[in-house]
């Protein structure tokens, strides 16, 4: 074998190494990201589970938990009871209709047509 070819045999190597490292990182980046939020949701699931016999061990007459493939529901029940008071105050003032001389002009009534009459 040749030194050219021997050249040409380790940049073809080298170039084939280095597409093989590229490769390698992006699968392995994918599966840690696809781990992770796979990690994340069961984290979340388990934390809302806690979270839902926490709140069953305080509260054991008005909460019903069921558990399903989305996680935890919680079904609570509540009573209310009130009341309320108003009060109301209203003042009236009255003041008389505006009075006209006869010296100056009167305000003009809307005049009617003779069929609306």
């Amino acid at each position: 074998m040749g030194d050219g070819q021997s050249i040409l045999l380790a940049v073809v190597g080298i170039i084939l190494g280095i597409g093989g490292i590229i490769a390698s990182w992006f699968f392995s980046r994918w599966y840690y990201d696809k781990g992770r939020a796979e990690s994340d949701a069961d984290t979340k699931q388990q934390r809302q589970a806690t979270n839902a016999i926490a709140l069953k061990l305080e509260q054991p007459d008005i909460s019903e938990f069921t558990r399903d493939p989305n996680g935890v529901t919680r079904t609570s029940t509540g009573h209310a009871k009130g009341s309320s008071q108003v009060k109301a105050v209203s003042m009236a003032t009255y003041s008389p209709p505006p009075q006209y001389d006869r010296q100056h002009e009167q305000p003009e009534l809307e005049k009617q047509d003779s069929h609306d009459a």
